[in-house]
C-alpha cells in the first residue's frame, strides 16, 4: 500500500475543498490555493504540476477534464463552472453600475466582492456580496448611506429580485485586521 506524500495530500485536500462548491480547479488554481499543513513551505507550481502528472496515488483520487481537476469519486462538470463564470460576469456588470453611486459617498474607502462572487462561481440565485471599508469612526453612517438606497429600490436579499446586493461586511480602515475579533485560547478576546 502506497502512502501519499505531504504534497499529494495537500493537492487532494485542495481539490476536495473546492469540490464542495462544485468548482473544478486548474493546475494554477491548485497551486495558488494549495492547502499547506502547518510549517510547510510554499511549493513551486512546477512541483504541483509534476505531482499531478506523475503520482499514481493522485491519479487514483483525482481526475482531469480539459485542464480542470476534480475528485475521481465526484467529477465536476466544467460546463457548470463556465455557466457560473458567465453568471458572475453579469453580476460584476451590475456591481460596476452600483459602484458609480457608492463611490460618491465620501466615507467609503474601498469596496470588495466577497464569497462566491470573488472567485467567479455564482449561481443565478446568488447575491452580490460585498465588503465595504469605511473611514474611521463612520462605519454606521457609511452603512446607512450605502444600504438605504438599495433597500428603497428593493435590491436587498429578501426582496425576491434578481441579483440582490448583500453588504456582508462593513469594516473601518483602521481595523482591517479585525484584531478585536481575534481570540487567544489562553487570554480570551484580544483588545
Amino acid at each position: 500500500m502506497e502512502f501519499p506524500t505531504e504534497l499529494e495530500r495537500s493537492i487532494y485536500a485542495t481539490v476536495a475543498w473546492f469540490s464542495l462548491f462544485e468548482y473544478p480547479l486548474t493546475i494554477f488554481e491548485i497551486w495558488k490555493w494549495l492547502y499547506k499543513p502547518a510549517g510547510e513551505v510554499k511549493m513551486e507550481m512546477e512541483e504541483v504540476y509534476g505531482a499531478l502528472e506523475k503520482s499514481a496515488w493522485l491519479r487514483e483520487h483525482v481526475v482531469e477534464d480539459h485542464g480542470f481537476w476534480s475528485l475521481r469519486k465526484a467529477p465536476q462538470k466544467i460546463e457548470r463552472r463556465h455557466e457560473r463564470f458567465l453568471d458572475a460576469l453579469r453580476k460584476y456588470g451590475k456591481l460596476r453600475f452600483a459602484l458609480r453611486y457608492i463611490s460618491l459617498i465620501p466615507t467609503v474607502r474601498a469596496v470588495f466582492a466577497v464569497n462566491t462572487l470573488s472567485w467567479w462561481n455564482t449561481r443565478p440565485e446568488s447575491d452580490i456580496d460585498l465588503l465595504v471599508v469605511a473611514k474611521p469612526g463612520t462605519v454606521w453612517l457609511t452603512r446607512l448611506f450605502v444600504v438605504a438606497p438599495f433597500a428603497l429600490l428593493k435590491r436587498r436579499p429578501k426582496e425576491r429580485g434578481r441579483d440582490p446586493f448583500c453588504f456582508s461586511f462593513f469594516v473601518s480602515e483602521d481595523a482591517l485586521a479585525l484584531a478585536s475579533l481575534h481570540v487567544d485560547a489562553v487570554r480570551g478576546p484580544c483588545v
